[in-house]
């Protein structure tokens, strides 16, 4: 929606958000995950999978703008500034949730 200014949830002149747009994908990559895989390809598998599930379960894919992509491996939230703009982000009522592949990423 290039060029549309984005106004308490809806686009202008093009109306509501579509169900999926209401939601965050975080990514990041733990020590479960396999140690043979990057970082990026982690993060890669992780977003494929999280995105079919949109699919499947809101009729879209989440936008770019609402992923976010950790790539430091922070035992803080104070050195994980993506996890940091999620937790701004969601304090926005349009915000519904956020997709992970496992709660303890989040954490």
């Amino acid at each position: 929606m290039e060029g549309d200014k984005k106004i308490m949830g809806t686009y202008k002149n093009t109306g509501p958000l579509a169900l999926w747009e209401y939601y965050l994908i975080y990514l990041r990559k733990s020590r479960q995950d396999d140690p043979r895989e990057t970082v990026e390809e982690v993060l890669e598998k992780h977003e494929t999978q999280l995105q079919e599930f949109a699919l499947r379960e809101f009729g879209g894919r989440i936008p770019e703008g609402n992923i976010y992509r950790e790539v430091v491996s922070g035992e803080s939230i104070d050195e994980r500034e993506e996890m940091r703009k999620v937790l701004a982000r969601i304090e926005d009522p349009n915000v519904k949730g956020v997709l992970v592949i496992e709660p303890q990423r989040l954490s």
